[in-house]
C-alpha cells in the first residue's frame, strides 16, 4: 500500500473501553506489515491501556505512520478515572506537535452514541480546538457476525450522521457535513467455528483491509493540526466548580441551622424570662394579700431573684461566647475553603505553564548540544529545588532535570516511573523514558 503525505502521519485512536481501540491498532499494524502486534487487547469493560501507546511503522523514503492507542472512555473505575485518562492522552498528544486524524472507534453493536462519549468528544474540541472535528473520523468495529453480515453504506451513513448531529448540538460548533466513517471487524477469521464459509470469511477479510487503507490514505490526505499549545478543556474545571458550589451551598445551610439554634435557644429565654416576670407579679399580689408574711417573703423572693439573675446573666454570656466561637469557626472554613480554591486555580496556572513551556525547554537544549566547542561555556544555574516531601525521601534519586531554567532532582517511584518536585510540591512524570518530555542528566553538570 502506497500512501505519500506532506510530513509525518500521526494517527489517534479513541473510544469507549472494550470497543476495540487496540485490536484496531494492531490491526493497522497489520495492514502496514508491520512484524509486532505491541498493542494489549481486551474486550471487557476494563480498559487494559493504562496510558497512551504508540508504535511507529518506519517506510524508507517514505513518511513514518505513527499509530496511538489511548486509555478507554467510560471506564468502569468512573469518572474520575475518565478525567484522568482524558488528560493523559491531552498531554501524550500535545507531545507530538501534530497529528493527522483522530479515530473514534464505535461500537456498531452499542445502542447509541450516549451522553458519556458526547462529553468526552466535547472535552477533546475544547483541548484542541474546533479545528479538530475536521480531522476526526469514525471506525465502527465488531460490526460483523454469524448472522450480521457487514452492513450497507446507507445504514453506515445513517448512524454517522446520527453521531455527526449529537456532537454538533453538543459543542455547538457548526459541522457541516457528517464525520468520514468505515466499518471493521479485527478478527473475522474467527468466524469459521460460527460455520461461515471460507469464501466469505476471505471476503471479510479483504473488506477489512481495504476499509483500514481508506482510513489511513484519509489520515494522509489531512493537513497536520498543530497539538503544541493544547490544554486540558474546560469540563472537568466547570464540574469542581459546580461541586465547590455544593459544598458552599452545603456549608451556608448548616450555618443557617446552627443560626435558627441558636434563635431558638434565645426566643426559649426570653420565654423564660416572661414566666418569671410574672411569677414576680404574682408574689407581689400575694404580698399585698398576706400583709403578715411580707417580710419572709420579700427576704425569700430577694433571695431567689437574685440566683436567677445570676443563671440568667451566666447563661446569657454563654450563649453570646457560643455564638461568637460558631460565627469564628465559620468564617475561618469559608476562609480556608476560599484559599484552597485559589491554591488549586495557582496550581494548574502554573502547571499549564511548565506543560506549555516544557517543548520549548526541550528545542533549546538541543540548539545548545549544536553550539561548537569554541562557545564560551554557558552560566552555570543554580539549582533550586523543593525540599522532598515525606512521601518521596525513600525514592532514590536516578539523575538530574532542567525546566525553565531550573534545576530539579529526578527520583525512580516505587512503582515504576522517573518524576521531580515542582515548584508547588507536586510529582512532575518524565513520560515515557528518560528522552521524554524533559531533559535528562544523571550528573548536574551535564544539564
Amino acid at each position: 500500500m502506497e500512501i505519500i503525505a506532506n510530513g509525518n502521519i500521526n494517527i489517534i485512536v479513541i473510544g469507549r473501553t472494550g470497543d476495540g481501540k487496540s485490536t484496531l491498532c494492531n490491526s493497522i499494524l497489520e495492514v502496514l506489515k508491520h512484524p509486532t502486534k505491541p498493542f494489549s487487547e481486551s474486550s471487557s469493560a476494563k480498559s487494559h491501556t493504562h496510558e497512551p501507546m504508540k508504535c511507529t511503522v518506519e517506510r524508507p523514503d517514505l513518511q513514518d505512520i505513527m499509530i496511538m492507542d489511548t486509555p478507554g472512555l467510560m471506564d468502569s473505575d468512573g469518572v474520575e478515572k475518565d478525567e484522568m485518562n482524558i488528560q493523559l492522552i491531552v498531554e501524550a498528544v500535545s507531545a507530538c506537535e501534530s497529528i493527522s486524524s483522530f479515530i473514534l472507534v464505535v461500537n456498531e453493536q452499542a445502542n447509541r452514541f450516549d451522553d458519556g462519549m458526547q462529553n468526552a468528544v466535547k472535552l477533546f474540541v475544547d483541548s484542541f480546538g474546533p479545528e479538530s472535528l475536521n480531522h476526526m473520523g469514525i471506525m465502527f468495529t465488531k460490526a460483523m457476525g454469524p448472522e450480521k453480515p457487514p452492513g450497507s453504506a446507507d445504514s453506515r451513513q445513517k448512524r454517522t450522521e446520527e453521531i455527526t448531529t449529537l456532537i454538533k448540538k453538543r459543542t455547538g460548533i457548526d459541522i457541516r457535513k457528517a464525520f468520514p466513517s468505515w466499518r471493521c471487524d479485527s478478527h473475522p477469521e474467527n468466524m469459521a467455528v460460527w460455520g461461515v464459509p471460507q469464501d466469505k470469511i476471505d471476503e471479510f477479510i479483504a473488506l477489512k483491509q481495504r476499509n483500514i487503507e481508506d482510513m489511513v490514505k484519509w489520515s494522509a490526505c489531512k493537513k497536520p493540526l498543530d497539538t503544541t499549545g493544547a490544554v486540558i478543556g474546560q469540563i472537568d474545571y466547570r464540574k469542581k466548580e459546580r461541586e465547590h458550589d455544593a459544598f458552599k451551598a452545603s456549608v451556608q445551610a448548616q450555618a443557617d441551622t446552627q443560626m435558627k439554634l441558636l434563635q431558638t435557644l434565645i426566643e426559649t429565654g426570653r420565654l423564660e424570662a416572661e414566666r418569671l416576670k410574672a411569677e414576680r407579679q404574682e408574689m407581689a399580689a400575694e404580698r399585698e394579700r398576706k400583709l403578715e408574711e411580707i417580710e419572709a417573703s420579700i427576704n425569700r423572693a430577694r433571695k431567689d431573684q437574685e440566683e436567677e439573675r445570676i443563671n440568667l446573666e451566666m447563661d446569657r454570656k454563654k450563649l453570646e461566647e457560643q455564638r461568637e466561637l460558631d460565627n469564628k469557626r465559620l468564617q475561618e472554613k469559608l476562609e480556608a475553603i476560599e484559599g484552597k480554591i485559589r491554591d488549586r486555580e495557582r496550581a494548574k496556572k502554573a502547571w499549564t505553564n511548565v506543560s506549555a513551556e516544557s517543548a520549548v525547554s526541550l528545542s533549546s537544549s538541543d540548539e545548545c548540544e549544536n553550539k561548537s566547542d569554541d562557545s564560551p561555556p554557558a552560566k552555570r544555574l543554580k539549582p533550586t529545588t523543593p525540599s522532598p516531601s515525606d512521601k518521596v525521601k525513600k525514592d532514590k534519586q536516578i539523575g538530574w532535570t532542567k525546566v525553565r531554567n531550573e534545576v530539579y532532582p529526578v527520583f525512580e517511584g516505587k512503582k515504576g516511573g522517573q518524576y521531580f518536585l515542582n515548584k508547588n510540591g507536586n510529582r512532575s512524570y518524565l513520560w515515557g523514558s528518560k528522552q521524554g518530555e524533559y531533559s535528562f542528566a544523571e550528573r548536574k553538570k551535564d544539564l
